[in-house]
């Protein structure tokens, strides 16, 4: 494996909501890119209304062990107009980051794997 730190490639992951448990985990799919310790990339998920993939772009940073990126969707509806906030830890591996995500009113956590 490269450098832990280098993020680039297909990861796999979910988030879920602190204020509605009862919504689960939703599934992700991510494709990182970038140069040094800048991110970014696309994420794919599915609507949550519609069943329809929904697209994000990301931008962000890794400094040590903490990567940092905004999510931004792509041509979806009104629900999907604000920017969210990640921050999480990677793994010592490099294999998994687990984290925080927000939103003005709402948050939650996520985990996410590299593909192999």
């Amino acid at each position: 494996m490269t450098d832990a730190t280098d993020l680039k490639g297909l990861w796999q992951g979910s988030y879920s909501y602190s204020s509605s448990a009862e919504i689960g985990e939703t599934p992700f799919k991510a494709r990182f890119g970038g140069q040094g310790n800048t991110l970014s990339g696309l994420i794919m998920e599915v609507h949550f209304n519609t069943g329809d993939q929904v697209k994000a772009e990301i931008e962000g940073a890794i400094e040590n062990d903490i990567v940092r990126f905004t999510k931004q969707y792509v041509g979806a509806g009104s629900e999907y107009k604000r920017v969210v906030h990640y921050e999480g830890r990677l793994s010592p591996d490099g294999g998994s980051i687990s984290g925080t995500w927000s939103l003005p009113d709402d948050s939650g956590t996520f985990v996410m794997q590299r593909s192999v």
